[in-house]
């Protein structure tokens, strides 16, 4: 199809038409209240472009005015696109550019009625002259008629030289309502920073429940393996693991409540999150999958905030995690050490061993742990911590993190 009569056929033009339309509707149904639409064409041009002004002034302050012309011009200038026109909070610079579109809006809208209307009139024109005119008037100029029938060939050309200016002219507004309705830079950055502190919210979320519940799913499934290999043996071993395996469980499921509680946006009802101070329970769950875990605490860990407090406790749970999951019942050393200015944790474990099941052995490679690492580096990140080690060192499996911290002492005294 010519690119010159694709405006006919396209759906858009017609409502953008539409549009524009409506708003010279509203300026003659202000005009004709007050002071009447009678006179000549060029007062009434006038009229119809200064008498709805004060109205549009007042409208433009209301934020209803600007969610309805949000909405309608979605609807067709831009063929129903939600999402086009973002809404906002209702600030006096957008109620600003609100008035500022509907005065757009309606000297777009009186000229293109008025330019339709003049070219509706001439198709009347160039239709009636082979029907016996004398002459046909076309924008002011007399041209002699006569009976021909080439006039009715003008018809198609004329509606191209009327679609294409209304829609060059709907192309504008739309441009327009794109600058005064939608959102202001300012805003834009706003919403940006919402929708980015939605995410870390989303991701914290996420490492939560992985960390959490990934941790007690990987130590159940450990102790339940390592209950059935001693099973005909040592029913001592086996009762200790099932009541691991409800002590874990439970644990779990208090993690998750806290968890879906934040999420729900409740978070002064959620359960506080495990601290270093839990350490003693956490090596006592992962020695009952059957490995020999050795942990260390140089410090006292009452001096540590609550913030460093637990997200070493999720590094060091994720340490454990990786070497249970990853290495099998191998020796795990966990080490915490508590310096005056900085916090250094340790968890160190072989990459493997010959009674290692062969799928742990196999999955004793970089990549299978370096989902978890990844929220340690992230958790290190947000803290201004250091990753010194989180891989193969020799032939043991290394994360070495040392985080900055502050006496509690010190750190309630800055929150003050």
């Amino acid at each position: 199809m010519p690119a010159f009569v694709t405006p006919l056929f396209t759906p858009i033009t017609y409502a953008r038409w539409l549009h524009m339309l409506i708003a010279a509707v509203f300026a003659a149904a202000c005009t004709a209240v007050i002071p009447g639409l009678e006179g000549s064409a060029l007062r009434t041009a006038a009229l119809l472009l200064v008498v709805p002004v004060p109205v549009l002034l007042v409208a433009g302050l209301l934020p209803r005015v600007r969610d309805a012309e949000r909405a309608q011009a979605r609807l067709l200038l831009f063929g129903g696109d939600a999402a086009v026109l973002p809404g906002g909070e209702p600030s006096w610079s957008a109620r600003g550019r609100t008035v500022a579109w509907l005065l757009l809006r309606l000297e777009v809208g009186v000229a293109v009625a008025y330019f339709t209307a003049a070219m509706l009139e001439s198709a009347v024109v160039l239709l009636s002259a082979p029907l016996g005119a004398t002459e046909v008037v076309l924008f002011g100029v007399s041209l002699p008629a006569g009976r021909s029938p080439l006039w009715l060939a003008l018809v198609p050309l004329l509606a191209i030289a009327t679609v294409w200016p209304v829609a060059l002219s709907g192309r504008l507004l739309a441009a327009g309502a794109r600058w005064l309705l939608g959102p202001s830079p300012t805003e834009r950055v706003a919403a940006a920073e919402a929708r980015a502190e939605r995410l870390l919210e989303q991701n914290l979320v996420a490492r939560e429940l992985h960390d959490a519940i990934g941790h007690a799913l990987a130590t159940i499934v450990l102790q339940a393996m390592a209950a059935r290999e001693v099973r005909e043996r040592d029913s001592a071993f086996v009762g200790e693991a099932l009541g691991a395996i409800e002590r874990t469980g439970r644990s779990a499921m208090e993690d998750l409540e806290r968890v879906l509680t934040l999420v729900r946006g409740d978070p002064a009802a959620a359960a506080p999150a495990p601290t270093l101070a839990e350490l003693g329970t956490l090596v006592n769950g992962a020695r009952t999958t059957g490995a020999r875990v050795d942990a260390t605490v140089n410090g006292p860990v009452g001096v540590l905030s609550t913030v460093i407090s637990r997200e070493a406790y999720r590094i060091v749970q994720e340490g454990l995690t990786n070497a249970l999951r990853h290495g099998g019942a191998v020796p795990v050393s966990v080490s915490v050490e508590i310096a005056a200015d900085r916090l250094d944790l340790c968890v160190d474990s072989p990459l493997g061993h010959p009674g290692s099941p062969p799928a742990a052995r196999r999955a004793n490679g970089a990549g299978p742990r370096s989902g978890g690492l990844r929220g340690i580096r992230e958790r290190v990140v947000l803290l201004g911590g250091e990753v010194l080690a989180a891989g193969p060192v020799g032939q043991r499996w290394r994360v070495h993190i040392r985080l900055p911290h502050a006496p509690r002492d010190e750190v309630a005294a800055t929150t003050h």
